[in-house]
């Protein structure tokens, strides 16, 4: 009880920061991550699964219908607050596993925890600048920044590995591009040095991985953790670019990692699994 009641205290506060700067800043874009919506209380989930105590379901059963209730409530407030004339979008990064595609173990890594995802999550858009009833075809989470810079306007980097959603996105100007907005003069939106996160912000933004059982809790020996850390990046970055459609950059990647890694298996099941959709694909 006391890691819900740890997500409910973060969720809530996530949405009294953004609610906040709605009410009392003026503001052209606003981008909110809620995680609350995760696959800890998943298993206890309606059907009970077998290794589930009849204690443990009656007790949290009803936790994940009650989390989206509880998203839904702030998502209606989000909603109000930005009007009518806001474009907004609605993502998710990954599906959950559900009914009898649940895990009965979970490794605790990153690695074994993403085997609770499903690939498909999803994208809803409304607002100035959409197409009602259109869909964006196959989408990927490295779409949604290239999607945003064509709805105010901006070009698109070349360098940047997702598409915009033109589908959905009503005629307008021709859309335009840069090679890369790294290039491009200016502070970039950073926060004033007096305001960009501090080592001990990085440690309480681990620790609350580590609770959210995303993240292991550190290796004693900090080279070793620095090792799995980026890792784990590179791991996230070959899934990326394998549902962007860049096999060949994802198989070298992943590739790498089996040869420096041959103990995890997650990388090795993970290529297979990628050079089996490729050849399938042709």
């Amino acid at each position: 009880m006391l890691k819900c009641a740890v997500i409910l205290a973060e969720t809530a506060t996530t949405h009294a920061a953004a609610t906040w700067i709605l009410e009392n800043r003026p503001w052209d874009f606003l981008a909110v991550l809620y995680d609350g919506l995760d696959h800890l209380f998943m298993e206890y989930q309606t059907p009970q699964q077998a290794h589930i105590s009849a204690t443990d379901f009656a007790n949290y059963r009803d936790v994940v219908a009650t989390a989206y209730r509880f998203h839904d409530l702030m998502l209606a407030r989000l909603l109000a607050l930005a009007g009518n004339d806001a474009t907004v979008a609605l993502v998710s990064d990954h599906g959950f596993r559900s009914g009898t595609q649940r895990l009965r173990e979970t490794e605790k890594s990153l690695e074994g925890l993403s085997r609770w995802h499903r690939p498909e999550g999803i994208c809803v858009m409304h607002g100035p600048g959409i197409r009602q009833g259109e869909t964006p075809g196959t989408a990927s989470v490295l779409d949604v920044t290239p999607t945003i810079l064509r709805l105010f306007g901006l070009p698109v980097g070349e360098d940047m590995d997702g598409k915009a959603w033109g589908k959905v996105i009503e005629e307008g100007s021709p859309p335009q591009s840069l090679t890369s907005w790294d290039d491009v003069p200016g502070d970039a939106g950073l926060h004033s040095s007096d305001l960009r996160q501090s080592s001990a912000d990085s440690l309480l933004v681990l620790r609350h991985l580590i609770n959210l059982g995303y993240v292991a809790p550190p290796s004693v020996d900090a080279q070793t953790t620095v090792d799995e850390c980026m890792a784990t990046n590179q791991f996230n970055l070959c899934r990326s670019l394998h549902f962007a459609g860049n096999y060949a950059e994802s198989i070298n990647l992943l590739g790498s990692l089996v040869r420096t890694h041959p103990q995890n298996g997650a990388y090795r099941e993970t290529l297979d699994k990628i050079q089996a959709t490729r050849a399938s694909d042709g």
